[in-house]
């Protein structure tokens, strides 16, 4: 039987081939974690190159959490 698919959450699939390849390639060796690393500051300069040098990133868990700090960012509190 085939499964159904659905949008109801982003941890219902699988990661894409081509992620789980990028994670395997730098899963070695020791990193201290939550941003203070080489990926994390290698990542910071791709956005900054595409968005410019005026700008925060803040790296969340899933979706929802993005979406929230989206919203944040374009409305005012009493919106």
């Amino acid at each position: 039987m085939k499964p159904v698919r659905s949008f109801a959450s982003d941890n219902n699939a699988g990661v894409h081939p081509a992620v789980l390849r990028a994670i395997a390639a730098v899963n070695r060796g020791h990193v201290v974690g939550y941003g203070d690393d080489p990926y994390t500051e290698s990542a910071v300069r791709h956005f900054k190159r595409h968005f410019g040098q005026d700008i925060k990133v803040f790296f969340v868990f899933n979706g929802t959490a993005a979406n929230c700090l989206s919203l944040k960012a374009f409305t005012s509190s009493y919106e």
